[in-house]
This record gives C-alpha cells, structure tokens and sequence, in this order.
C-alpha cells in the first residue's frame, strides 16, 4: 500500500499562527486532533473537544474522522463524520478552521522525539521515565560535589542550576525552596508568570502555594489562579512535563487569564519516589518555549522536589520527636507507639475529651506522712523516687497510662487514649506486680534497718471523659468522671498491704485472667461521698500461697 501525500495543515491558535505535517512517513498510526494534550495535534480551542477527531492514512489518501465531537467536523463547509483530505481543501475542527496545503519537503535535522525536537504540533510532551537520567540529579551534597546537569540549551544554565543546588542545601523551609526555584525559572527562561503548586501531605488536589508575576510574590496567592485542573492532574497522574502553545488556563475548560501568544510550561515536582507538585511557568516567548527550556524547566522542579522532601522528612521527625517526648510522660510505650502508629495528635493541639471505658487504680504508701514529717527532704525525695520507679513500671509493663503524683499516691488508667478490651485485666495485673514489687522493696529497706512502708490499691472500671485538661500554659493528660471518684474513696480505705477492687472490675477482668485471680468478697462499702454502697472484693496473690475463695458470680 501507497502512503499518501504528505500535507501541511495551517491554522491559526491563540493569535498565532502554525502548522502541522501530516506525513504517514512519521508513523503509522492515525493523527489524533483535539484539545487534550494526549492527542497527536493539539488545538488548544475551546470550541475543540478533548478527542475531537483523527486523521489516518488509507489506501493511498488521509481520511479524516469526527470522533463523536460536540461541535462537530467540516471538510469544505459540509459537516461530515467522515470524508477525503487533499490539499486546496479548508477543514473545520470545531471553531478551528485549518487550510490543507501540499507539504513543503522535510527540512534535514533529527527525527521528531529527538532531543532538538521543534514544535512541530504546537506541543511538546516528555515523559519523565523518557528523560535522561541525569536530568533529575539531585543538588550538590554538603561536601560540595556537583550535580550531574542536563544539557544546557543556554551557556550559563550550567550556573543556573549550580546557584540554586547551592540555596537549596542552606533552605530550610519549603516557603524558601519555592522562592529560590521561581527566581532561578525567571532569570534563566523568558517567562513572566511562575505558580508552584504543592500535594497536600493528607492528600486532596494540589495547592498553588506561591505565584509570582514579574517582580511579585504572593505566598500563598489570594484567590484563584489560571492554570486548568485538568492539565495539572494529567501532568501530576502521569508524570509528564509539557509545553502548550496558550496559558495554562485558557484551553482546558477553566477560567484563564492572558491573550495570544502566551506559552506555558508545566512539569511535575518529581523527587523520584512520588510527586510533590508541579512547576507552571507563562510567558509571551517569541516562537514558544523549546524542548530544552522544558527540560531546564524540568530539572528546576526536580531540585525542588528533592528539597521539599527533604525538609518535609526533617518537619516530620522533628514532630514526631516533640510527640513522643509528650505522650511518654504519661503513657506506656506500647500506647505511644500505637498513637504514633495512627498518625496523630498534632503536638501543638490538645487531645480532645472523648468517652471511653477505663479501669482507674490508685495506688498509696501507708504510713508516709509520718516519716515524712520527722525526716529530711533529701530522704523522702528518695524514698518517693524509688517507690514511683516501682509503680511506673508496673503500670507500663500492663500497658497503662500514668495520670500523675499526688504527695506518695499513684493515679493511673488502663483504656484510653488507646481503646482496650481487656483494660480491667491490665489494671489487676498491674496493682497486683506493684503489690509484690513493693514488699519485696519494703522487705529490702526492713533489711538495711530502714523504714518500710506497705502499700494499698484500689481499681474501679467504669466509664470517663478522658482527654488534655488544663490551662492556656499547662496541660494534663487525664480522664474525669465518677468512676475516679470511686477509685479514690476506695483505695482511702483499703487497708495496708491488700489490694481491693469494686465488684465492676472483677467481673471485666474474670474472663481474660480465668484462674490467674483469687478474690474474696469485703462486701458492700459505704463511701464518704458516695450516694451509693460500693461491694468491694479482696484480691489474693496465688503466687505468694495466700489462701481465700475464688471469684464468684
């Protein structure tokens, strides 16, 4: 089969006039027309459909099909789904109207796709995979070695490129990253509009962060910006970095802003893992933007991405360190790495007050206040230190949360900020370690002729509001509600060296220890404060040979 005549399509876009060749010489498959930057000839037009129609070699001739457009395909005034091509005729592709005329010979130079690839179609599309690699060298380390560069369409891109490597290392804000690659883009490309657009790091569309036209910068900008969404998700989606022969926004169903002649460029921030954002720079360019001002522009927004990244990854350990260093005063580390895990809170906001089922122990030394009137303050520092010691870790060994220090008494919850099933096992696991932690200590001091004092707890399980409660300057981590109040007046009389808990926690905490808990009913307790009697139950160590009746119903 023949190839038809290779034809030269005129028309006229955005004020400029251009050409396109149609040569079945330059590949097999059908010229595809329309507004969508994926198309073969692109015609940035309104009145354009995305995928308006194609042109395809058949049998010798160029046909030309309409692919279902909106406002339809004409081959000398006659609307036609499909019809003939031959020079002397006029096409009209929607409100385009195109002159077909015999194709000038093909100038010499290097096949279309190549690296000094012209504007043949008004267009020119990159794909970042297609790139050469050293296009997306990542800026000069601290130690100064060089980035590797892109070929430079001007002599000092070399310089360019250079410069801001060296900004980038010292930036350490993104506000700052954005600024240095706009100045970079405007003295080394002729442009005169520049927008920088960033992935929120929660996901969503992408935010123009920064616009700057001639000599003014706005960050963030007030109000809308003319760049179509269509075009920055396509080149953000698929990674490509493009040329189009009009402002961003006039040609892909959004507001635009401009006149005739305008060019923009677009690539993404690509830092080699993901995409971050994308570059858009406008400008009236005599003749338009080259492959290689896109390629320059291309390696700017790399830069960028690779210097977003970095201080992004900075922001985040840096949170996540004031974070940790937050909830590990009050919680357990298995519930700080849990919190961390789920990505939250924000160290600068409050943990807000939420509903939750806890168990609430209080834990006190009888007989402290005593010695600690007859004694130095040196000692009863000590003596608190080694005792707080005792009851941190038993608390976080059952992955619990320390409330806080009241004189010797200990507060502490199972159950929140985390939710856990079994919070009322935790706590009776955990008053009973501090039982046999504390008499073992007690027993050591009694053997280096020192005071000891036995310990008394009490646990409660019920419901509580438990969030950050304070003032502007100070906050706590707690949990409020009766069910404190129930725990407090029950450890105040328990009796030395037992460790009591309310008929409520018993019966949470039965199924997940069975066999690994003995109690003794105490009975029903009338407690100052309280409208209503507690029934309290005697726990029993089985580890210590401490006889009594099991649990019952």
């Amino acid at each position: 089969m023949t190839d038809p005549p290779p034809l030269e399509l005129a028309f006229t876009v955005a004020g400029e006039a251009r050409a396109f060749r149609l040569d079945a010489a330059q590949g097999g498959e059908a010229v595809t027309v329309g507004r969508s930057l994926d198309n073969r000839l692109v015609l940035a037009d309104r009145s354009v459909s995305r995928r308006h129609a194609e042109l395809a070699a058949e049998e010798g001739a160029w046909v030309l099909r309409d692919l279902g457009s909106t406002n339809g395909t004409a081959i000398d005034g006659h609307p036609v789904p499909e019809g003939l091509v031959h020079a002397g005729q006029r096409l009209r592709i929607g409100g385009v109207e195109i002159e077909v005329r015999p194709a000038p010979e093909a100038p010499p130079g290097p096949a279309a796709g190549g690296a000094d690839e012209e504007l043949l179609n008004a267009t020119v599309i990159r794909r970042l995979e297609d790139l050469p690699p050293e296009l997306f060298a990542a800026p000069p380390d601290a130690g100064g070695r060089p980035a590797r560069l892109p070929p430079a369409g001007t002599a000092d891109a070399f310089g360019h490129l250079t410069r801001l490597a060296g900004a980038l290392l010292r930036a350490d804000a993104v506000d700052q990253v954005l600024r240095r690659v706009t100045e970079v883009a405007f003295d080394a490309l002729p442009v005169e509009r520049g927008y920088v657009f960033l992935q929120p790091a929660a996901g969503g569309e992408a935010v123009c962060e920064l616009a700057r036209e001639g000599d003014e910068v706005a960050s963030p900008p007030h109000g809308p910006v003319p760049v179509s969404r269509g075009t920055l998700h396509r080149v953000m989606e698929e990674k490509l970095a493009v040329v189009v022969p009009e402002p961003v926004g006039a040609g892909g169903g959004d507001a635009g802003a401009g006149g005739p002649g305008r060019w923009a460029m677009c690539a993404p921030l690509w830092s080699g893992e993901r995409v971050v954002g994308a570059l858009v720079l406008d400008g009236a360019a005599a003749g338009g933007f080259g492959a290689r001002d896109l390629e320059l522009a291309t390696a700017l927004a790399n830069f960028a991405a690779v210097a977003i990244e970095r201080i992004r990854f900075a922001e985040r350990a840096a949170h996540e360190r004031r974070l940790r260093a937050r909830l590990e005063r009050y919680h357990s580390p298995a519930v700080v790495e849990d919190v961390l895990g789920r990505g939250e809170p924000d160290p600068g906001e409050r943990a807000r007050l939420a509903r939750a089922e806890v168990s609430v122990l209080f834990a006190d030394l009888s007989g402290f206040t005593g010695f600690a009137e007859a004694s130095e303050p040196e000692e009863v520092a000590e003596l608190l230190a080694a005792y707080f010691d005792l009851a941190v870790e038993a608390v976080f060994a059952a992955g619990g949360t320390l409330d806080k220090f009241l004189g010797d008494a200990v507060m502490a919850f199972f159950g929140a900020p985390v939710a856990q099933p079994d919070h009322a096992a935790r706590a009776v696991r955990a008053a009973l370690a501090l039982r046999r932690s504390a008499g073992e200590w007690a027993r050591r001091r009694e053997a280096a002729s020192r005071p000891a004092f036995p310990l008394h707890v009490a646990v409660h399980s019920g419901p509580v509001v438990a969030g950050e409660v304070g003032s502007e300057r100070r906050v706590d981590f707690t949990v409020l509600g009766n069910t404190v109040n129930v725990a407090a007046r029950l450890e105040s009389v328990t009796p030395a060296g037992e460790v009591w808990v309310t008929a409520e926690t018993l019966e949470l905490a039965r199924p997940d220890l069975g066999e690994g808990v003995a109690a003794e009913p105490v009975g029903e307790l009338e407690l100052a404060g309280l409208r209503r009697p507690v029934q309290a139950w005697r726990l029993l160590d089985p580890a210590a040979g401490v006889g009594g009746g099991r649990a019952g119903g």
